[in-house]
């Protein structure tokens, strides 16, 4: 069935390249694509394939999305949801890899807000999850994936606030298990682990990335 939400299909294909390195391979890729635009199951989509220092294929498709007709073009920005946590996942691994952060320390070391968190229908949790348990997504932080409240929702969607903010709502959730016990994947959970980067560096996680792995 087409799909026809407000889905933007944003691709960045560089790995592509070693599937799709000839160009009747390409051709194929951005007509395959062109035809979901055409057909409605795809409202927009940028499509890139590069290899090595050559760039290969650099084509955009259709609208930004169905309140926005405006074409996508190669600067249309979009919201790349959990892909970014390999990016955070990274960051904070060169940290602990330079000693700067410890994977098995309570996180309210440095984030005091944590250090009294409560577990719903268990009452308070013996102590805060560690970095190695919320990158596992096994800290007790709510998850997306079940049942989440409107003011859950709004601590990680509402992109106007900022990350301290946005944490210190977090914390004032209660858990849904104790750290280290139940695997739920949380985009809240990586929110935290972003504010503890920030902590225990007293920079942004903006500025922080940018030295460890975006340079």
């Amino acid at each position: 069935m087409p799909i026809r939400s407000s889905l933007i299909f944003a691709l960045s294909a560089f790995w592509i390249s070693t599937i799709f390195g000839q160009t009747n391979s390409l051709r194929k890729l951005e007509t395959a694509i062109s035809d979901h635009v055409e057909d409605g199951r795809i409202l927009g989509a940028q499509l890139i394939v590069g290899q090595h220092d050559k760039l290969l294929l650099e084509r955009s498709f259709g609208i930004r999305s169905a309140n926005d007709p405006t074409a996508v073009d190669s600067t249309t920005q979009f919201c790349i949801g959990s892909c970014s946590k390999p990016f955070a996942s990274a960051t904070i691994l060169s940290l602990v890899q330079s000693e700067h952060l410890d994977l098995d320390t309570p996180i309210s070391s440095l984030l005091p807000e944590f250090e009294s968190l409560k577990i719903k229908n268990e009452g308070l949790a013996k102590r805060s999850p560690s970095l190695r348990e919320l990158l596992c997504h096994r800290g007790g932080i709510y998850s997306q994936k079940q049942v989440m409240n409107r003011r859950q929702g709004h601590w990680i969607r509402d992109f106007k606030l900022t990350l301290e903010d946005a944490v210190k709502g977090i914390a004032g959730e209660s858990l849904i298990s104790a750290p280290g016990t139940d695997y739920a994947y949380s985009g809240a959970g990586y929110c935290v682990i972003g504010r503890v980067a920030e902590a225990g560096m007293n920079q942004s996680f903006e500025s922080i990335f940018q030295r460890q792995i975006g340079a």
